[in-house]
């Protein structure tokens, strides 16, 4: 079987974003400004293992910044990339109540499997983007950010495949999420551990929890009418709820890898493999909307850019809509996310 192969512009994020995806950066006083952030990071680790980042931590939005980063780059001769990485990262000093406005959640805290972590032998490790290493370390920790959710574990967990289940984001403007080792000093301290984070471009008090459920803005969901991309709040017949990531299963070969897409650029992963994603989907749709339109269904889609993506990972579209093979006229509109039923 295969399914739609045409390229919808991919604008969501897919997944977690890598170590700090580059935006826009605080401006702050240098090194001395990350020094003494620094500083007082190592008194805390030094009096708690866990000081880094505990879950449930939100902070007001300050970050590392340009010069801070750069300065690190020149004093630990850290990959000549890894400012862009640096920059954006939080500096885990200004936290606040959650109820408060803020830009960083930690929403989760993980750490790395023995093998891989015992591959790594500097922070450097972390930050060059160009290794396998950092790939592992990279595939590993969006893996594990993603299972956080109790509810999206427990309909991964009801598949025989072995599936990553992320929330789609549909725009940058409503959040990305991020993870992040906790800094240097902090990580040479012995805190080998990872902040997953859900970051805002501007200071609210939105929860990512809320991610599953009508409270989350609705600009931040993804909608189309037929193929063009439309705010869920118009007239539209599909809404993309989750991204399957399936490099688990590809692994385990309960799915084919890249010789699934054809010389035609169609995407084939049989009739039985589509059926298993399809019920994987309608059980994520019944637990985050139980209240979906009458006639709207979870059905699974992918694309050769998905598959595999850019970053070498196989991903897989939920969709909210008709069943395929429904003609135009008889979709389901609504003008409404599915989260708000």
């Amino acid at each position: 079987m295969t399914r739609r192969t045409a390229l919808w512009a991919l604008a969501i994020v897919l997944g977690t974003s890598g170590c700090a995806d580059v935006s826009s950066s605080f401006g702050n006083d240098g090194e001395t400004t990350f020094d003494k952030a620094a500083k007082k990071l190592v008194v805390a680790a030094a009096d708690s293992p866990a000081a880094f980042a505990e879950v449930g931590t939100c902070l007001e939005g300050a970050r590392v910044g340009d010069n801070a980063a750069a300065e690190l780059v020149r004093d630990r001769q850290l990959p000549k990339d890894a400012a862009a990485l640096l920059a954006d990262d939080p500096l885990w000093t200004d936290a606040v109540r959650c109820s408060e406005p803020h830009q960083f959640e930690v929403y989760a805290k993980v750490g790395l499997p023995r093998d891989i972590d015992a591959s790594i032998t500097s922070y450097a490790d972390l930050l060059d983007v160009t290794t396998p290493l950092y790939r592992a370390v990279r595939d590993s920790i969006v893996a594990q950010c993603s299972r956080e959710f109790p509810l999206i574990a427990s309909v991964a967990a009801d598949t025989r495949l072995e599936l990553d289940i992320v929330p789609v984001i549909g725009a940058d403007d409503a959040g990305r999420r991020a993870w992040d080792p906790a800094p240097p000093e902090i990580w040479e301290a012995g805190e080998r551990s990872f902040a997953c984070t859900f970051q805002q471009p501007r200071a609210t008090t939105i929860a990512y929890e809320q991610i599953l459920t009508g409270g989350f803005p609705v600009a931040g969901r993804s909608c189309l009418a037929g193929e063009s991309f439309v705010g869920c709040d118009q007239t539209h017949d599909t809404e993309r709820v989750a991204i399957f990531n399936v490099d688990r299963s590809i692994d385990d070969g309960l799915l084919p890898g890249k010789d699934a897409v054809t010389r035609t650029g169609m995407v084939d992963l049989g009739a039985t493999e589509w059926t298993q994603l399809d019920d994987a989907c309608q059980r994520y749709l019944n637990a985050v909307a139980p209240n979906a339109s009458p006639g709207v269904y979870g059905v699974t889609d992918t694309y050769p850019e998905l598959y595999p993506n850019e970053f070498g990972s196989y991903n897989v579209m939920c969709l909210a809509r008709s069943p395929f093979g429904t003609e135009a006229s008889d979709m389901v509109t609504t003008t409404s996310s599915v989260y708000e039923g």
